[in-house]
């Protein structure tokens, strides 16, 4: 049975930003009085953890400006995603045996391409579009007729949808 699977490896793109870049987004904490003020502010604002009468949220540009207009006194914070730099892969080979690095883009290129050139007759790479930062976003289209448009069933796959989940990329990959 030919069945077609549409194998989206969108992968640790964003790893490859400027981890320092402001991403419009703001990161606070501030005290609150009660539980009831907390599940008011969550229609409003991302709650990231509550510690003891502290509360750690995200919000962005208009969020945050809603926010303020409450009058509840706040401290803004380094976002969390910028303490840390991200491990780089040094070579594909520890990209697929390792779980706690990204790829370099490089890397994610030099990768796709080579799922087509090593199965040309099970693998085409087709370009989705690119990112805002002018990156390619590339599917894996794989079936026993890859060039031909079949009227099968298709599955899409996608992985690390969130900059600090690497085991994401390795478990769609693999």
């Amino acid at each position: 049975m030919r069945i077609k699977i549409f194998l989206s490896l969108i992968i640790a793109v964003f790893a490859v930003t400027p981890v320092y870049a402001d991403n419009g987004q703001y990161y606070f904490k501030f005290d609150t009085i009660s539980h009831k003020q907390v599940n008011q502010l969550s229609a409003m604002i991302s709650i990231a953890k509550i510690d003891s009468q502290t509360v750690y949220a995200f919000a962005n540009d208009s969020e945050f400006t809603a926010f303020r207009k409450l009058g509840i006194p706040y401290e803004i914070l380094p976002d969390p995603g910028s303490l840390t730099l991200p491990a780089m892969a040094p070579n594909l080979d520890r990209l697929i045996t390792d779980w706690d690095v990204y790829p370099t883009y490089q890397q994610y290129l030099d990768m796709m391409n080579a799922f087509a050139a090593d199965y040309p007759d099970l693998c085409t790479i087709v370009n989705i579009g690119t990112t805002v930062q002018g990156r390619q976003l590339l599917f894996a289209k794989i079936s026993d007729n890859v060039n031909i448009e079949e009227d099968e069933p298709e599955a899409q796959y996608s992985a690390s949808m969130h900059g600090n989940e690497t085991a994401g990329y390795v478990l769609c990959s693999g």
